[in-house]
């Protein structure tokens, strides 16, 4: 099956100056300007179509991305001076941009395995990261699991022309409303906020669980359009499982809900999601948003409207990370949790995963909670919403009694273990030993080892919630193996082009 998914892909010639671009996106041209985007750009809360952004682009320069707000990557070549320069949103968009330099030519994407292919640039697996990945399930600064490869990281936009220079950036804070305002139309202006990103999107397709946010857009949704609206929602087979909760949430509001439940053996697919992720990030999360990923392209959507990042906008940390603060914070070597450093956790975890492995089946994750109006709303009130209590009041305000019996809180994930039988979980044990004495990668804890050990000669057996942390720290390592025999030593550049990697896990773990 051949990628024809929305990307930014092109390669420009350092001594030449000569673009070339492959990429599948919105592309506005003139004789002086190219402008390619994947996302949506705003200006003082006005969505831009790309020849309005064009206009103010050449009265403001670069200054304006410091104050347009949005989910974008936007590439802008001028074809005077045959400068080439790549800008992100302060999130780092929905994709990474990934980039190298080789013979002279400057290639990204945002795809790596299009960067790899057009490049074919050769590939070692960056050893000296694997420690931050493990820990955190994420890079912070540029470097990527491809020693070769990096991504336009953090407060940082590139510039090409006979050389390439990473450039800091620093976005203007948004200033529109007073903290009196917000407290006294919190109600009002969230519904506009996911009104406005409903009508963009123009599919009345969400998330819902039996947590407050997607259960906020629900309200909205039902109470103040006439759509007819589908709700998807993913349970496991064991652990955590909505599905139950959501089913009446459902029924009460009479709309369509579709279910998919994560069975005990549905790690086959683990090798697509390494394959659609590309190295990019890992943590539990990532088994649930295949499975919705899936659903929705089996029913032919192609947006939906997700309740992500809500409790991490709503705390103070979230808003206290600027240039300054990030330059300090990669140097560091620390677990990156979502107590302490929600800025990160949610842009490289929460939403990459959703939007890297929805975008892999062709739909487009819209998130209400991330515009730029609602971000400062609640950093105006974030010492009033501490745990989102500010919110939280808001919606028992408005929910009825039926719905509010089913609202808990639970995290809207899948458990690891709801994937997983004892037989796999040993072979995958064993996989990574066999494979870990030819390669050389991982340095185990001696705490690791005795885990496997006791796995492995069934002193443990029946795979239980509180080994969910032992369970991920594994399949953190099984991700990988098979990201390096996938990307860097197989590394076929013929079958790059995949929208899906057909193979099984087991295939992998029957083959040492």
């Amino acid at each position: 099956m051949e990628n024809t998914l929305l990307n930014i892909t092109g390669s420009f010639d350092m001594e030449t100056r000569n673009l070339i671009s492959y990429s599948l996106t919105d592309i506005f041209e003139t004789d002086k300007i190219r402008i390619e985007l994947l996302g949506e750009i705003y200006y003082k809360n006005i969505k831009l179509e790309l020849h309005e952004f064009a206009g103010l682009y050449k009265i403001y320069g670069i200054s304006l991305i410091k104050n347009i707000t949005g989910m974008f990557l936007i590439i802008i070549f001028d074809t005077k001076t045959k400068e080439l320069k790549i800008f992100q949103d302060i999130t780092t968009s929905y994709f990474n941009l990934y980039y190298t330099v080789y013979g002279g030519v400057f290639y990204y994407s945002t795809s790596l395995k299009k960067v790899m292919k057009l490049s074919r640039v050769p590939v070692t697996l960056n050893n000296k990261k694997i420690q931050e990945f493990m820990r955190n399930g994420f890079i912070l600064d540029s470097n990527t699991l491809v020693t070769e490869i990096n991504k336009l990281e953090y407060f940082s936009y590139i510039s090409v022309n006979n050389t390439l220079r990473i450039c800091g950036i620093d976005y203007n804070d948004s200033n529109n409303f007073t903290k009196e305002q917000v407290l006294k139309n919190w109600d009002s202006m969230l519904r506009e906020s996911i009104l406005r990103v409903y009508s963009e999107a123009g599919e009345a397709n969400i998330t819902l669980s039996s947590g407050f946010d997607s259960n906020y857009i629900l309200y909205t949704l039902a109470n103040y359009t006439n759509s007819s609206i589908n709700a998807f929602c993913i349970g496991g087979e064991k652990g955590i499982n909505e599905i139950p909760e959501v089913t009446k949430i459902a029924k009460f509001y009479g709309i369509n809900l579709l279910v998919d439940t994560v069975m005990s053996q549905d790690l086959e697919y683990f090798p697509d999601i390494v394959w659609r992720l590309e190295g990019s990030l890992f943590e539990c999360g990532v088994i649930l948003q295949y499975y919705l990923g899936r659903l929705l392209f089996q029913k032919g959507n192609t947006s939906i409207l997700c309740g992500e990042s809500a409790d991490e906008i709503m705390t103070f940390k979230y808003h206290s990370v600027n240039y300054n603060q990030f330059c300090n914070d990669k140097q560091k070597s620390v677990y990156f949790s979502y107590s302490d450093y929600p800025f990160y956790v949610t842009n490289s975890i929460v939403l990459k995963k959703n939007s890297l492995l929805l975008h892999s089946f062709g739909i487009h994750p819209r998130y209400p909670y991330k515009m730029s109006e609602i971000v400062e709303m609640s950093k105006k009130i974030s010492d009033l919403n501490d745990k989102k209590e500010f919110h939280k009041k808001n919606c028992e305000l408005r929910f009825q009694d039926s719905v509010l019996d089913n609202i808990n809180s639970v995290p809207g994930t899948t458990h690891l273990f709801s994937c997983l039988n004892i037989q796999t979980l040993v072979k995958i044990i064993l996989y990574i030993f066999r494979y870990n004495s030819c390669m050389k990668i991982f340095n185990f804890r001696d705490k690791e080892l005795i885990f496997f050990n006791k796995i492995v000669n069934g002193l443990i057996q029946n795979i239980e919630e509180n080994l969910e942390d032992d369970i991920e720290r594994i399949l953190k390592y099984l991700y990988i193996c098979l990201f390096n025999e996938i990307f860097i030593i197989k590394n076929k550049v013929n079958f790059f082009d995949d929208v899906e990697f057909n193979q099984t896990l087991s295939e992998f773990l029957d083959k040492l």
